[in-house]
């Protein structure tokens, strides 16, 4: 199956790769950024070996076309827009953020400074985002 890394260029994104190349079901699939987009191995040479791929910029329809999930490996406020489309398509999203992760806006308030405003899939997430944990135990 694969998956999909928007936000690959944070460290998250980064151990991301790693979890999904040990994973006996899940390879690594498109690779995403909002702001690099060269080789990852240009980037990242300790990471020569594990993949050498393209970081490119964001692209829902592509992501969806080539991949069978999608991960956001974003800072907290971001995958809450992003996600939208997929969630909207019934495409699998793992958070790694809490902003389709936590399940209220007390949560989500404890423990990121930044105010929180729904995503309109809000009210999906627990039905369409899948937890890293369900996904591992594969």
């Amino acid at each position: 199956m694969k998956a999909a890394i928007v936000g690959v260029t944070g460290y998250t994104g980064i151990e991301l790769i790693r979890l999904i190349q040990q994973h006996p079901q899940l390879e690594v699939g498109t690779l995403h950024s909002h702001s690099m987009h060269e080789n990852s191995s240009v980037l990242y040479p300790h990471l020569i070996g594990l993949t050498e791929q393209l970081i490119e910029p964001f692209d829902a329809e592509k992501i969806q076309k080539e991949n069978q999930l999608v991960f956001f490996a974003t800072p907290a406020g971001i995958s809450k827009e992003l996600a939208a489309t997929f969630v909207a398509n019934d495409f699998p999203v793992i958070d790694l953020s809490g902003d389709l992760r936590l399940k209220d806006r007390d949560s989500y308030q404890n423990g990121i400074t930044k105010k929180l405003h729904l995503p309109s899939c809000w009210h999906k997430r627990p039905i369409r985002c899948l937890s890293l944990q369900r996904l591992l135990a594969i």
